[in-house]
């Protein structure tokens, strides 16, 4: 390999593969198109409003399947990185180097850290902690919520 191609392969493997953009800066994602640095094209954050959605979709959902379908139809799709909300909308979380999380990580996610952790939290300071937690996203470059950043997620949007 001659010394202009290994120079060029170093500046394709800085740049974004969707736009094109600089990915030597911080965070996880292109600061100009939120494609997730170091992985394959198309990979891009999930909007805040879709994750709000998934929230919101989950909440109506526990009631509309009995409890009982809801936690069945969780406990299938925890294997892709969702809830029934983040899969109904698209969305999935994965580790922020772009792997899967697999079923085991992502019940730690939903169940310890969101559902216990938080909650529990959540409680002693009135709420408060759970509106910081979901609005985190809006004001964090990387868009992540306090659960994403305990366990090294991010949540993209579900290209498959």
């Amino acid at each position: 390999m001659t010394l202009a191609q290994e120079q060029g392969n170093q500046l394709a493997a800085n740049h974004c593969p969707d736009c094109g953009n600089d990915e030597s800066t911080p965070g996880y994602f292109c600061q100009n198109c939120a494609h997730l640095k170091h992985t394959a094209p198309n990979v891009k954050a999930a909007t805040f409003g879709r994750r709000l959605g998934a929230v919101v979709l989950d909440i109506v959902l526990v009631p509309l399947t009995l409890f009982i379908g809801y936690l069945i139809w969780w406990l299938i799709v925890l294997a892709n990185g969702q809830t029934p909300g983040k899969q109904l909308l698209g969305i999935r979380a994965v580790k922020v180097t772009g792997e899967p999380m697999g079923w085991g990580l992502t019940f730690v996610r939903e169940f310890f850290i969101k559902g216990i952790v938080i909650g529990f939290l959540s409680g002693i300071t009135g709420g408060i902690l759970y509106a910081v937690n979901y609005l985190l996203p809006l004001f964090d470059t990387d868009n992540q919520t306090l659960h994403d950043k305990m366990i090294s997620s991010v949540v993209i949007k579900d290209a498959r």
